[in-house]
């Protein structure tokens, strides 16, 4: 999508919105600059589920989208 395209849709999508919280976002997000940005910092047990997500991914312990997709689907029943 060329960019003036994506920025008539995004500025319609604006215009029609009547979402409160969804405006107020979307502002935050577009004048968002890195001096206000808080540092997030995680706790011992947070860093330790990323580091096993690490391992179980150099290990191959993981889905493709396409399984993930199809395990979703058996589950929904669908």
């Amino acid at each position: 999508m060329e960019i003036q395209d994506l920025k008539h849709k995004f500025v319609n999508k604006i215009s029609l919105s009547k979402n409160n919280q969804l405006l107020e976002e979307m502002y935050r997000l577009l004048t968002n600059d890195d001096s206000d940005m808080d540092i997030l910092e995680l706790n011992q047990e947070q860093t330790k589920m990323i580091e096993n997500a690490r391992e179980q991914y150099r290990n191959g312990q993981f889905l493709s989208q396409k399984q993930a997709d199809e395990e979703i689907d058996e589950w929904l029943g669908k």
